[in-house]
């Protein structure tokens, strides 16, 4: 068995598939090769969860604005709140993962989003870039934390356990993690003397703040109706499609309606990863 695995894994199949040949290897060689039934009877039960269909939602209402104009309206946001402060764009960096953390559920879709608009920023501005990497990093692992949580969902699913309940055990750690960022991230800035930003005008403020306003309502609509009870985390992720759906189609205008089939491609194609994990 030992050998098999790494034959596989050395000539560069998927570790998933490689699990999955060993698994059924194992039946063969203890005879029980009839018993093979089980293997795909044991994957469907795994799936045949009904908390598990939120995962998929949620995913796609974060690939939605993590590419539409929620994304940067949030960033241009937490640049209004913690740029006059030093080394404010790291600051920025954890008060958007923070925000983002409450609509996507994912680490992977934080780091997207704030890889794509402040390290190349904070490397502009002088930052070094193993910081601006390093905080990044960090800060994107409070996605899975904060409410709405892909792996909250498949914990919940797996073991039967309330999934509303671990969404509102997760705010307070989440809010804890950015804090503590936000405080060494003050440090390291004063040490390294990183610049601070530039005073905005009240009038371009007003304008940044109404912007955000579509976004953070998402957050309001997702964590708000589930920690009242107003609906499950299943009809959360629904709501938080549907409104995803109408801020960047009609609000910003990001994709046109041709755009909806690549939209789903890559929703699919990051679920199917997650449910073979």
């Amino acid at each position: 068995v030992l050998g098999v695995i790494a034959l596989l894994l050395g000539i560069g199949v998927p570790i998933a598939c490689t699990i999955g040949a060993v698994s059924v290897l194992i039946f063969v060689l203890a005879g029980d090769a009839q018993y093979l039934a089980v293997v795909p009877q044991r994957m469907f039960s795994q799936m045949d969860v009904f908390a598990i269909m939120a995962m998929p939602l949620y995913i796609w209402a974060g690939e939605l604005m993590n590419r539409g104009g929620i994304t940067r309206a949030l960033v241009d946001f937490a640049l209004l709140l913690a740029g006059r402060i030093r080394g404010g764009l790291g600051h920025a960096a954890i008060i958007t993962s923070v925000f983002f953390s409450g609509i996507s559920g994912s680490a992977a879709a934080d780091i997207a989003a704030l890889s794509n608009t402040l390290v190349g920023q904070m490397r502009q501005r002088g930052y070094d870039p193993l910081y601006a990497g390093a905080l990044t990093a960090a800060a994107s692992v409070i996605g899975p934390i904060i409410p709405p949580s892909i792996i909250m969902i498949l914990y919940g699913a797996i073991l039967s356990t309330d999934v509303a309940a671990l969404f509102m055990a997760g705010v307070l750690p989440g809010l804890l993690m950015g804090l503590t960022l936000a405080i060494l991230c003050l440090v390291i800035a004063r040490r390294e003397n990183y610049p601070k930003g530039e005073v905005i005008p009240l009038k371009q403020a007003l304008k940044i703040t109404l912007d955000a306003l579509w976004g953070l309502m998402t957050m309001v609509i997702i964590l708000g109706g589930i920690l009242s009870g107003v609906f499950t985390a299943n009809e959360s992720a629904s709501i938080a499609v549907l409104w995803a759906f109408f801020v960047t189609m009609f609000i910003y205008r990001d994709y046109r309606w041709r755009d909806l089939p690549k939209l789903v491609h890559r929703t699919v194609k990051t679920v199917t990863v997650v449910m073979i994990l």
